[in-house]
């Protein structure tokens, strides 16, 4: 996990140092190698923006760290005056996340973490309210004062965005009704990677579509059909439907496959006839759509935050089965079914990450929809991996 996912309580100093390696100044990214008279301009400007990590005591040279890290003076109660600052001299208040992390064989100094989210109460003013800072991504003026133009999309920003995903996701769910037969007998999946706040377009509709051609999408849409916004794959025989949007939206639908037989002698007790997925089938489809997310926003530089959302649904009295040590030994880990039709979990993370990808995430949604089945596996993360890169090295 890279600063901007990480939880605050467990970075360590080698995270900042591989944290400096990767990521320059920037638009999310600051530097200071003491502390800034008023740190309330780059908070209110990372709130305002999409959001941002601040290193104090981080030495910068045309916005590159320097290494090693030496880091600043320890200060008493500097957590807390920041903290304190922020609350009562940003309005809106905005509330970061600040800690300090002591330099290794320099017990006097400390790098301070100050980590800002991307806000929905934009804009955030300092100043008795009347200077509204944004991030630039210059190096020489990594914050400016917001024009006219800049503040009116600010406020528009706490209306337009929840009614916009709530649009692109009502007409993706709208699309699936039309092109993929009804009923649908057994589970169903399905996954959406979509901005936090989709105020305006990420890619173009034209680069959008090559990306869908040339890129490669894991036969997911191999053949791209133009639509409002963006473009769609559609298979009604095997109830699939693919769809990416110019907001960012990616969007997957699909029906699942069960197991019978195997599933059959394992519950044979019961005497009962019980289906069961496939947990490596799951993770296989997930781990590509949400490979297919980072490319294309990696594609068009989108560094903002992204909601990630996977729902299985028609699972009621549905087993998992739960195969290890690659796809050759079967293994069910409990004998519970799952009691609820539809399961979900979510996760929100940076779109794109050089330290840290999206599919990074997925072992713990993963966990969330295993609990549901009564499964509590140990070495889920490690399975989960080993699936990727054996789907990886089937697809080469």
């Amino acid at each position: 996990m890279s600063l901007f996912t990480k939880t605050l309580s467990e970075i360590r100093f080698a995270d900042i140092e591989d944290f400096c390696r990767v990521w320059p100044e920037g638009v999310r990214v600051e530097y200071k190698q003491t502390l800034p008279k008023d740190p309330r301009k780059t908070i209110s400007a990372f709130a305002n923006t999409m959001g941002g990590v601040c290193l104090i005591g981080v030495k910068a040279k045309d916005g590159v760290p320097e290494m090693p890290i030496t880091g600043m003076k320890k200060v008493m109660g500097i957590e807390e005056t920041i903290t304190q600052s922020s609350i009562t001299g940003i309005y809106p208040s905005v509330l970061p996340e600040v800690r300090t992390i002591e330099v290794p064989d320099k017990e006097e100094n400390v790098v301070v973490v100050i980590r800002v989210s991307e806000s929905l109460g934009a804009p955030h003013a300092i100043q008795n309210s009347t200077r509204v800072y944004v991030r630039t991504g210059s190096i020489s003026q990594p914050h400016e004062l917001a024009e006219i133009d800049r503040l009116e999309y600010l406020l528009k920003r706490r209306e337009t965005p929840s009614r916009k995903k709530t649009a692109l996701l009502r007409s993706a769910d709208h699309r699936v009704r039309l092109h993929v037969p009804d009923p649908i007998l057994g589970p169903t999946l399905k996954v959406t990677v979509i901005p936090v706040f989709p105020h305006r377009p990420i890619v173009s509709q034209e680069k959008l579509y090559l990306f869908a051609q040339e890129e490669g999408t894991y036969g997911y849409i191999s053949q791209p059909v133009r639509v409002l916004g963006g473009v769609i794959d559609s298979r009604p025989k095997s109830h699939r439907h693919m769809e990416m949007n110019e907001y960012g939206l990616v969007y997957f639908f699909s029906k699942l496959e069960f197991i019978e037989e195997l599933v059959q002698v394992a519950y044979e007790l019961e005497k009962r006839p019980t289906k069961a997925l496939r947990f490596p089938q799951l993770v296989g489809i997930l781990g590509k759509v949400l490979k297919i997310a980072e490319d294309l926003y990696e594609s068009c530089q989108y560094l903002g935050n992204v909601e990630i959302s996977v729902i299985l649904s028609g699972i009621r009295s549905c087993a998992m089965l739960y195969e290890v040590g690659g796809f050759a030994e079967l293994e069910l880990m409990e004998r519970g079914l799952c009691v609820d039709d539809t399961v979900s979990s979510s996760r929100i993370t940076l779109a794109y990450d050089p330290v840290r990808s999206i599919s990074c995430v997925l072992p713990e949604m993963l966990r969330e929809i295993a609990w549901v089945f009564q499964l509590v596996p140990a070495n889920l993360d490690e399975t989960v991996q080993e699936i990727l890169v054996q789907n990886r090295s089937m697809q080469q």
